[in-house]
């Protein structure tokens, strides 16, 4: 049994109503581990044609249309069909219920599709440049078809993308997918209707809970069926993958016998001797519910005490927290619990205990859920919901861009931290950016016609304080930008407290200029659109009397492509360095990463680059 416990979690029986923590902390374990798609060779599929090879990485050339090769190795499965040998390829495994994580690269105005069951497609398309996406775009869940109807009416239920999230051709982009598969009864008869539960691309989320009823245009197969292989379309164009991972399940969870509940009339601020309070209710129950939790005038502590059945024999992850309104614990097989991974066995069943005081009249955050070999993770309660979630406001803050740029103050989040002197800057010409002025860095860049949302700022008090920048935000480094380092393998300072912000102009577009220094040097920073290739430049003077250095990003990798082309952070974005008067960077290890830095020597310098994305 591996075990991650709180000390207190295994104090069920407080003896007062003294005030006790409403809050818990502990590593959280957020799910089991997915089954690796080994790719050393094509064994995990059948009978692959000649288009498919095994390479170590995958590389686009941006000046051609359809054009992509392999660098030697393993780890990525890339398709280039030529006329003799452009075929779909299968898994040897299928699946029913199942989440699927990928990443896959596209080539200038290629196109290809993962089949889900071979049946459903979520389209793969160049769709960079896309402004309104459609079904048949990049993210898209791909229309059905009826070639015996009217023309017009021959493609019908194809689902198109909310935005535009895909990336530029040549970067490596994530899709995760979690499908639910058709239902059928003991005669084959279909009693529901296959759904995509969740589509992200580059994490952004594109679709919920969306049924299909039946395959989509161009599947391999007529006929729905419960259990299928994935197929990845080869026939239409090349593409590559890397990271295909996925968890199947089926359709069952865990059960609970003779499970009894009492309710006892407590006080506010903890578990109290339940030994020593007589129970108000006291009753025998099929299933476990948490409704009350939701009453904002329910301050009692409730147990829930019987056996808990698995339906397969393995390890099973078990979670709960309750971070603000109460206090608790969950005991499975008389151990206490907050994030464990425990063996259990079909057909023993285990003892179960669930102990909870509400000390609030709102409970957030609070999580208690199970996942398993074929079991999805889910609340033990199906019908709750207290995760942590934005306040619904009454009326929408979100800030739009029209014919001139628009400059937004706020707090905002970068990797987790909080920061509070950001300026969000939106252009009519759809590029959009955050800068941080206390760092001089720049945090975020997105694109589209989503710039701006105020919302958390004001409504219900403005309890959240923080903007939101796009859907789909690319981040940047964010952190310190120049350091006066004494040579090339001094380690980069993430927060220099040496760089100081002084103001920020306004250029003739009504873009910001911002200037900072550093120990005596002046930093001034101009960023612009790019509308053709998505993308923004970054002009940057340095006028001081010391060498300095910029840092533009780090990572696990930052490769130099053959065109002069930096590939960022694992494939995140391009950095072009097309300015023949601006200085040039270079690429050193440091720390265990990859960093890209500039060189800047005294005197008036200019830096020009463009990140792509």
């Amino acid at each position: 049994m591996k075990k991650y416990l709180l000390y207190f979690l295994g104090l069920m029986l407080l003896h007062s109503c003294g005030k006790q923590k409403t809050g818990q902390s502990s590593q959280q374990i957020e799910a089991l581990p997915f089954t690796q798609l080994e790719l050393n060779d094509l064994s995990a599929f059948k009978s692959p044609s000649e288009s498919w090879k095994i390479f170590g990485d995958a590389i686009v050339n941006r000046s051609k249309k359809r054009t992509i090769s392999g660098i030697e190795g393993t780890g990525v499965l890339l398709n280039n069909a030529n006329k003799n040998t452009k075929k779909n390829i299968f898994t040897n495994f299928e699946h029913g219920d199942i989440e699927l994580e990928l990443d896959v690269m596209m080539p200038v105005g290629s196109n290809s599709g993962i089949y889900l069951q071979g049946r459903y497609e979520i389209q793969l398309f160049d769709s960079w440049k896309i402004k309104k996406p459609t079904y048949s775009d990049m993210g898209g869940i791909y229309q059905r078809w009826n070639k015996k109807a009217a023309k017009e009416e021959r493609g019908y239920e194809g689902h198109n993308p909310p935005f535009n999230a895909a990336k530029a051709p040549g970067l490596w982009q994530h899709i995760k997918i979690k499908f639910t598969a058709p239902s059928f009864n003991e005669d084959g008869e279909k009693i529901e209707n296959a759904r995509f539960d969740e589509v992200w691309l580059n994490g952004a989320l594109l679709h919920k809970n969306v049924e299909v009823t039946g395959p989509t245009r161009a599947a391999s197969f007529d006929t729905e069926m419960p259990m299928a292989p994935i197929m990845i379309q080869g026939d239409h164009g090349p593409v590559a993958f890397k990271n295909i991972k996925y968890k199947l399940y089926k359709k069952q969870t865990i059960s609970f016998s003779d499970l009894n509940f009492k309710e006892y009339k407590t006080c506010k601020e903890g578990i109290p001797d339940l030994d020593t309070v007589k129970d108000i209710k006291n009753e025998m129950v099929q299933s476990i519910s948490l409704g009350m939790l939701k009453k904002r005038n329910y301050y009692q502590t409730f147990t829930y005490k019987g056996e808990l059945n698995v339906p397969e024999t393995g390890e099973y992850l078990f979670n709960f927290k309750i971070n603000t309104g109460g206090i608790g614990a969950l005991r499975i097989n008389n151990d206490a619990i907050s994030s464990n991974i425990i063996s259990l066995t079909k057909g023993k069943p285990v003892p179960f205990s669930l102990t909870i005081s509400k000390t609030r009249a709102v409970v957030e955050n609070f999580e208690l859920s199970f996942e398993g070999p074929g079991v999805k993770k889910q609340s033990f309660d199906a019908n709750l919901s207290l995760s942590k979630r934005e306040r619904k406001a009454k009326k929408s803050m979100s800030v739009s861009v029209k014919d001139e740029a628009i400059v937004q103050r706020s707090f905002l989040r970068h990797h987790g931290e909080i920061r509070t002197h950001c300026i969000s800057v939106g252009t009519p010409e759809g590029i959009h950016y955050a800068y941080d002025m206390n760092l001089g860095s720049l945090l975020s860049v997105w694109s589209g016609d989503d710039f701006f949302d105020a919302t958390q700022m004001w409504s219900a008090r403005g309890q959240e304080q923080f903007g939101r920048t796009g859907l789909f935000t690319m981040p940047m480094y964010g952190y310190s930008e120049f350091a006066l380092l004494k040579d090339s393998s001094t380690l980069w300072v993430s927060k220099n407290e040496h760089t100081k912000f002084i103001a920020y102009n306004f250029d003739s577009n009504g873009r910001p200029i911002f200037t900072n220094t550093i120990e005596g040097t002046t930093i001034t920073n101009e960023l612009s659109p790019v509308v053709k290739n998505r993308g923004i430049n970054r002009s940057i003077t340095t006028d001081g009397s010391k060498e300095l250095f910029h840092k533009i990003n780090e990572g696990e990798s930052i490769k130099l492509l053959d065109d002069g082309t930096y590939v960022i952070n694992n494939d995140s974005y391009f950095v072009e360095f097309s300015n023949e008067d601006s200085l040039k960077p270079f690429i050193r290890k440091s720390n265990g990463k990859d960093e890209l830095l500039v060189k800047v020597p005294s005197g008036k310098q200019t830096i020009n680059y463009t990140i792509i994305w």
